[in-house]
């Protein structure tokens, strides 16, 4: 009966030392997938800090040239491809170093240059109208780019430009309290 025993306290040893090391794997696992997290966080903190200003300074050259284009808008359109194409870029390498409302910002005005580069562009007096084309509308994304479009484009990237500059100021901040 000793030896009995002797093999159930192993028997139980056993059993709680497979339960004990299972919790301690998942604690762990749950510890180094914070980990990281948090070393990807500070990554994405690194890279803005050290290329956002340039991204900036790039989007604003692109940014620039489009108020020429509304000019003659009729006869730039393989320069606004052409310009769109560029700020694509920049837009994607800044998309790498942002989160939270920015970068849901810049995947908005990229599915907008999507939008722009398989689409036709249209002067804003040959658009379809009506109630049909209103309600195809609501199922359907067209892809068409007027003037107007344009400018919607062009005012939103100025924006993302001033949310970035804040965000470069809000973080100066951030790091003296």
């Amino acid at each position: 009966m000793d030896t009995t025993a002797h093999t159930d306290t192993l028997s139980l040893l056993g059993n709680w030392s497979s339960i004990i090391g299972l919790l301690l794997t998942i604690v762990l696992a749950v510890i180094g997938y914070l980990i990281n997290d948090r070393i990807k966080e500070i990554q994405r903190n690194i890279q803005f800090d050290v290329r956002i200003k340039n991204l900036i300074r790039q989007l604003e050259k692109s940014k620039s040239n489009y108020p020429k284009y509304f000019q003659d808008y009729a006869t730039s359109i393989n320069n606004i491809r052409f310009e769109v194409s560029q700020t694509e870029v920049i837009l994607k390498n800044i998309r790498d170093k942002v989160n939270g409302q920015e970068k849901k910002v810049v995947n908005k005005l990229l599915d907008q240059v999507w939008r722009m580069k398989v689409g036709n562009f249209i002067n804003e007096q040959d658009r379809k109208r009506g109630l049909w084309i209103s309600v195809q509308a609501m199922f359907i994304k067209r892809l068409e780019t007027s003037e107007q479009d344009l400018w919607k484009f062009y005012t939103e990237l100025s924006a993302l430009q001033t949310q970035l500059e804040n965000l470069i100021e809000d973080k100066k901040i951030k790091r003296y309290e």
